[in-house]
């Protein structure tokens, strides 16, 4: 997979979908979210709160999403390592 493009030929593209995940038990699962993403026509990539790492298994979410899992923040003189959100959505309240 690159880039996130290997989804299933016949899913819907949605567009991409900014997983945020902080440390917590849950964390440990998170490459399942990102299969169904996968499977519902998302594109996915995950940034990860430095203590998130620990429940993670970052080299496996870095293959099936085809992005870094980022972690820290990048320098001003650093390039982006993942795309720019198309939009963005704020929950409903």
């Amino acid at each position: 997979m690159t880039n996130g493009t290997t989804q299933g030929e016949n899913a819907i593209r949605r567009g991409m979908l900014y997983l945020i995940v902080c440390a917590a038990p849950p964390a440990a699962e998170v490459q399942d979210l990102v299969k169904l993403a996968h499977g519902a026509g998302w594109r996915v990539v995950i940034t990860a709160t430095p203590d998130a790492l620990a429940f993670m298994d970052v080299p496996l979410l870095s293959a099936l999403t085809g992005w870094p899992v980022r972690h820290r923040w990048r320098e001003p003189n650093q390039p982006e390592t993942i795309p720019e959100a198309e939009r963005l959505r704020q929950p409903a309240r």
